[in-house]
């Protein structure tokens, strides 16, 4: 069983949820709320790897309604629940909150089954990307689909940076636009009118340690947009971003405050930015990130000029990522034969 342990409830009356993650003591809550109708292939899916191969049905809700399994099973689960999952045609609203937190807390595979790919299946989204889907102009269909792309890739940014030991990172739109301006030396970072760019280097996402008390360290993200089936070409990371390589030979002292990072969903740019960047040397800490399924998947650290690499922060070192581009899976259809089912694989 995983240490972390998820609690997941409804908002009053609301159409919004919380899900609690508590893991080594601490405490870490997100709001979701429903925007869609519920992918009911995907929670099958999702539900078939929650229970496992070495479960039956009977036996996995058995162990999600066991208080000494895990604390969090406080409701009775049914097998009747589970069986309308897999039949699809039964779920046309969101499954309730003590299911969902259930499955979450008692999943043979917790990789597959994580919380945001189950609740995006679920037909939730998180609140602050809700927001955005809802502000964006729809006129602009690509600039609102960036958007929410931009958006889901920095949730699972802030998840991985909640794993720094006595670290608070907070997103700069947090405080752009309102509250808890950190002083220091983060007022270098504005927000533009262009997608919501952050200058000087025209990041995508910045996230900035708050609780430090010494000059608190930035880290900026440049997300990447490219379809993860698409065949790629070129990264261009370079010559794309060739400001902030410059200030890195330049002013390098500039930048000891600030680590950048290049974001990617898909696996072929993650490769070519990694190999462009082979040659690189930098003062600094510049790293390239692959994220697939909601999750970071790998980290190339380039090198320093005085000959050391960084540590990865948010992933595991990977120079050549080869994961697949689908998942497959099987599932037996109205005449009886076994359909193998090929789901591309979506990074953010």
């Amino acid at each position: 069983m995983s240490n972390t342990i998820y609690t997941f409830i409804k908002n009053g009356d609301k159409a919004e949820y919380i899900l609690t993650e508590e893991r080594d003591g601490k405490k870490f809550s997100t709001c979701y709320v429903e925007m869609r109708t519920p992918n009911r292939s995907k929670l099958k899916m999702l539900l078939e790897a929650a229970k496992g191969p070495e479960r039956t049905f009977s036996q996995f809700a058995r162990d999600c309604s066991d208080k000494n399994i895990c604390p969090a099973n406080t409701k009775k689960i049914n097998t009747p629940t589970f069986a309308r999952i897999m039949s699809e045609n039964d779920v046309v609203r969101p499954l309730k909150a003590e299911v969902i937190q259930a499955i979450l807390n008692n999943a043979a595979d917790k990789r597959r089954v994580s919380p945001d790919v189950l609740l995006h299946a679920n037909g939730l989204e998180l609140k602050q990307i809700a927001d955005k889907i809802q502000g964006a102009e729809t006129s602009l269909k690509d600039t609102s689909a960036f958007v929410v792309l931009k958006a889901r890739a920095a949730a699972d940014i802030r998840r991985c940076l909640r794993n720094f030991g006595g670290k608070k990172w907070i997103d700069s739109s947090v405080f752009f636009f309102g509250t808890d301006k950190p002083g220091l030396n983060t007022n270098r970072f504005k927000a533009s009118d262009r997608y919501g760019y952050l200058t000087p280097y025209g990041f995508n996402s910045v996230f900035i340690e708050v609780n430090s008390k010494k000059t608190p360290y930035s880290w900026g993200f440049y997300i990447d947009d490219t379809d993860p089936s698409q065949k790629a070409v070129k990264a261009r990371t370079v010559n794309s971003h060739y400001e902030i390589f410059l200030d890195d030979i330049i002013h390098p002292e500039y930048m000891n405050d600030l680590r950048v990072s290049f974001v990617y969903q898909n696996k072929e740019m993650y490769n070519l930015a990694v190999s462009e960047l082979s040659d690189v040397k930098v003062n600094n800490y510049f790293s390239v990130v692959l994220i697939r399924e909601a999750d970071v998947v790998a980290e190339y650290t380039v090198q320093r000029k005085d000959g050391t690499r960084p540590e990865c922060q948010l992933g595991r070192f990977c120079d050549y990522y080869e994961g697949s581009e689908v998942i497959l899976d099987s599932r037996v259809d109205e005449s009886g034969r076994i359909e193998t089912l090929m789901i591309p694989i979506f990074g953010y």
